[in-house]
């Protein structure tokens, strides 16, 4: 496969982007660990935050793919679910694919087993 030079230049300001997004992805994180604060400025705070369901109560689960922008991105809804909505937010996986959100979706235990998932 030959790539012309705007390919090109689309492919490495791709890398570059990722590269950027990594590195926001391992501040923020840090960020948060180290201060325990909220990231927008008038955030609901934890204590004010709802659960989800009609019988039972739990937080809002949501599944992280394990590749740089699936963290990142996982990360951003988080904060935005959190401080904005004012949902409590359950963070599952990581996992390697996008059948093993389906099988966490699901409720099953071991949703990166894709063999056993233990699914009811």
């Amino acid at each position: 496969v030959i790539l012309g030079p705007m390919t090109m230049a689309v492919v490495c300001a791709q890398r570059r982007w990722l590269a950027q997004l990594g590195l926001v992805c391992t501040l923020l994180a840090a960020s948060k660990a180290a201060t325990a604060a909220t990231c927008l400025p008038d955030a609901i705070p934890p204590s004010s935050r709802k659960l989800v369901g009609l019988v039972d109560s739990y937080p809002l689960g949501m599944w992280v793919n394990d590749w740089p922008a699936g963290h990142a991105v996982a990360e951003m809804m988080a904060i935005i679910i959190q401080e904005a909505m004012g949902y409590e937010v359950e963070m599952k996986g990581p996992g390697a694919g996008t059948v093993n959100g389906f099988f966490a979706l699901a409720g099953c235990r071991n949703p990166t087993d894709s063999q056993e998932p233990d699914c009811e």
